[in-house]
């Protein structure tokens, strides 16, 4: 009961039902007030028509019976002068049938009667005619005529009579019409009473949709522009309404919570800045507060040291110059982690005041003797602090030397796996180079990458990350033999150093086996609280050559074959090669000329017309992107779009052709006449979500249709919330959505009802064998008949021939762009080829 009662509630109506229901409703009133209307009206009309025909009907039998009376005293007469006067019997026989044939008719008057009117004596008059027919019938003439001699009496009252009855039907016909009109009034107030009611409830209706529909609306409406403008904390109404403004409500509420998780993690993010800014600054302070220190205690204890050794020279000669010979200061170590710093700060500052305290002593002791105050007490007392600065001078040295050692180490290896760091292994390169330069022992180089690190971060934490690490260092270690060098360089990067016997391939097949076990052994996963952490390793080796004189030079070509073995789908060794450095280096050129190329401009739009399928109309342009390269010529976008998507300025280069196209199709439509309806081009999902696109698209409004070309190798069903409120954002700008190379990536039919696209266009691949191949026509078909039924409409790109143009028109395709109608040109082509067109 609770449910029905909720339904009853006007913001629990769903707005469709809402725009089907009032409809219904009033056409269901309006037809009850008709039918009720017909037949109220119908029935009026039977009882008039009623009477009419009983008027009629006495009128006619008024004026007929008279007649058919005469007629028969007529024939009476006649009949009993035929039988006075002997006439055949066949006269006789033909005047008796004259007289039945009339008093028929008689009785057929009298059936039409109605039985209201039967009130009257015209039956037995009737009757009274019918026993003179019988007696005439008979031998008895003259009873007959008798009778109807006395029946012309009855006669006038008998027409008198059906006049009346005539008269007395006119008078209910009338009344008829009368009720009739009176019925019709009331039934046309009744109509105009429930018109003025049905608007009323619609009346009452529209208010029930405005204050539980059209406000939320609004107030939505509201509550997004001030999300926008960073009011975080309103409260979004409607959330708990079942309908579709309950979802817009939980779907802005959403958007809500997302920019309050974005602003508190922005906030949090700053804080943090400003905290570990703080603590670094106060840490520096500190840390210069402390070398400070440091360095004045050791200062402060060599001029204690010197200033004591001059003294105690002059009265003890060579027990000092022994005790001078372990200056500890020479032992201390110049590079030091902060903790071990302090830590040594502290030990010297405390050794100092040691050391001032024993001074101080000796200094007392040699004042006294200088004013002629010595004693045995005193002598013993200077010999004891003597010996006890010696005593602390060589136990801080020990202890110095071990500090400077646990330093050393720590200054060398990586805290988390143990293993030698970067600083170690250039030492041990430096140490290489040296030993290059006498035995030429040749020396391979294996850089080691792990792949998916990054996404085991993301997605079990850190914590799991250095359990990988760990991993992967102890199965380093292990498969390295006794000669071999193991280091940690990086974050998720290690290299081994591995001296070989010869320069033979026996050997060269050792390292690239090793490389090779190295990639098996970090396939296998690692077990992380209940978990499995997939990863796997890239390897790039080098080895040196006879002329290598600078071991650097290795470790750059194993970072090039690491380069080449990720580019080769990582999980793999690869050995460096000149072929491969030519290739990377021909890489590298590309990213640099293309980076000066979106300097000064060289990237520039091409266009290619589509056509209406039927008319064969101009329908549009897409915009492709070209580079006019200075010594390669004109390139297409497979030539450069992998670096540009390395290098992460795909966005640029949709931003610059998007401008740029747009002020030549305004150009050539306003300065030259041309009607240019649609321009689409190609988006990248980088740029999708580059915050500066709505920026850039609101500077634009383009006097033509504007459309943007997903490329279909976006995961569409990966889409995030992100993802479809820019859809939704570009939408309310006027910007049509369509799929591009639609049947060559990963759109599926969930993600065509999630985007909803105006537009998808066929990949060539798709269309180019529908010539040659019969099923090819029947997947052309599917795709044609999905897109209809989702109101979307369907583009065929690589149209070639026009005998593919008539294939994909009669499959359905309504519009076409391929090499068979034009192909990619220039704006000055695309001026010539409109005026051609245009002529």
């Amino acid at each position: 009961m609770t449910g029905w009662v909720r339904k009853l509630n006007p913001r629990y109506w769903s707005i469709r039902g809402l725009v089907i229901a009032i409809p219904v409703l009033g056409g269901l009133s309006v037809t009850l007030l008709l039918f009720f209307g017909m037949q109220l009206a119908d029935r009026h009309l039977q009882h008039l028509e009623n009477d009419v025909k009983a008027s009629l009907t006495y009128q006619h039998t008024a004026l007929k019976l008279p007649i058919l009376v005469k007629q028969i005293h007529a024939d009476l007469y006649q009949l009993a002068a035929l039988r006075e006067g002997g006439a055949p019997q066949f006269e006789i026989s033909r005047t008796k049938a004259a007289i039945q044939r009339d008093f028929r008719r008689i009785q057929i008057l009298r059936l039409g009667l109605d039985p209201r009117m039967r009130m009257l004596d015209v039956d037995k008059r009737l009757d009274a005619l019918a026993e003179i027919v019988t007696q005439a019938a008979g031998a008895n003439m003259a009873d007959a005529i008798a009778v109807s001699q006395n029946y012309d009496s009855h006669l006038n009252a008998a027409a008198a009579t059906f006049s009346a009855m005539a008269a007395q039907t006119r008078l209910l016909v009338f009344e008829d019409m009368d009720t009739m009109r009176a019925d019709t009034t009331r039934l046309v107030q009744a109509f105009f009473v429930g018109l003025a009611l049905l608007a009323a409830i619609m009346c009452l209706v529209a208010l029930s949709v405005a204050r539980n529909i059209s406000t939320p609306i609004l107030k939505l409406a509201h509550n997004v522009e001030a999300l926008d403008k960073g009011a975080l904390d309103i409260k979004i109404p409607g959330t708990g309404r079942t309908d579709e403004i309950g979802k817009v409500a939980r779907a802005v509420s959403r958007l809500q919570g997302s920019q309050r998780r974005t602003g508190q993690l922005e906030q949090e993010r700053d804080d943090l800045n400003r905290t570990l800014e703080q603590k670094v600054a106060a840490r520096t302070s500190e840390l210069a507060v402390e070398r400070e220190r440091l360095a004045n205690a050791q200062a402060l204890a060599e001029q204690t040291r010197q200033e004591m050794t001059a003294q105690l020279r002059q009265e003890f000669g060579q027990v000092i110059n022994a005790a001078s010979a372990g200056d500890f200061t020479q032992r201390v170590h110049t590079e030091f982690s902060d903790e071990n710093l302090q830590a040594l700060a502290n030990d010297i500052n405390h050794f100092v005041d040691r050391v001032d305290g024993s001074v101080a002593a000796v200094g007392q002791a040699m004042h006294d003797m200088a004013e002629g105050r010595w004693d045995a007490g005193a002598d013993h007392a200077f010999t004891g602090s003597f010996a006890e600065i010696m005593d602390q001078i060589h136990d801080t040295g020990t202890q110095i030397s071990q500090q400077s050692g646990q330093l050393t180490h720590i200054a060398l290896h990586d805290a988390l796996t143990s293993l030698p760091n970067r600083r170690f292994l250039e030492e041990r390169l430096a140490d290489y180079n040296k030993l290059l330069a006498v035995t030429e022992l040749p020396l391979g180089v294996l850089h080691i990458d792990l792949d998916r690190f990054k996404e085991i971060n993301d997605r079990l934490g850190h914590a799991a990350g250095d359990a990988v690490l760990k991993q992967a260092a102890q199965i380093l270690d292990e498969l390295a033999q006794n000669d071999d060098f193991v280091a940690r360089v990086g974050g998720d990067e290690f290299m081994m150093l591995c001296p070989m016997m010869d320069d033979s391939g026996q050997e060269r097949d050792r390292i690239i086996a090793l490389g090779e076990e190295i990639v098996a052994k970090l396939s296998e996963p690692v077990h992380f609280e209940d978990e499995l952490a997939f990863f796997g390793a890239s390897v790039g080796i080098a080895f040196s050559q006879p002329d290598t004189t600078d071991l650097a030079t290795l470790v750059v070509d194993a970072d090039i074959a690491l380069y080449q073995a990720k580019e080769d789908g990582r999980n793999q060794a690869a050995v460096f090669s000149t072929e491969i450095a030519a290739a990377i280096a021909g890489k590298r050129t590309m990213r640099d000329d293309l980076l000066a190329a979106l300097e000064h401009g060289e990237l520039e739009p091409y266009f290619q017309p589509k056509y209406d399928a039927r008319s064969l109309q101009l329908k549009g342009v897409e915009a492709l992107v070209r580079w006019n390269h200075p010594q390669r010529g004109l390139l297409t976008p497979d030539k450069f779009l992998p670096a540009a998507e390395d290098m992460n300025v795909v966005s640029v280069i949709d931003h610059q052709i998007l401008w740029r196209s747009v002020e030549i199709i305004s150009e050539l439509n306003a300065a030259h006449g041309f009607h240019i309806p649609e321009l689409s081009v190609n988006i990248s999902q980088s740029r999708l979500y580059d915050p500066e696109l709505l920026r850039s698209v609101d500077g634009l409004s383009p006097p033509f249709a504007l459309s943007f070309e997903l490329l279909e190798s976006i995961y569409f069903d990966d889409g995030d919330d992100r993802f479809y409120w820019m859809l939704d954002l570009l939408r309310e700008r006027g910007i049509g959505i369509q799929i591009d190379d639609f049947g060559s990536g990963r759109a599926s039919i969930s993600a065509l009802i999630n985007i909803n696209p105006d537009r998808l266009k066929i990949d060539r691949s798709l269309v180019r064998p529908l010539t040659e191949k019969a099923g090819s026509s029947q997947l052309i078909k599917g795709i044609v008949d999905i897109a209809r039924s989702m109101n979307i409409g369907v583009t065929a790109e690589g149209v070639e021939t026009q005998k593919h143009a008539n294939l994909l028109r009669d499959l359905g395709c309504d519009m076409l762009q391929g090499y068979a109608f034009a192909k990619p040109m220039p704006a000055d082509a695309l001026k010539e080829f409109c005026l051609k067109a245009a002529s």
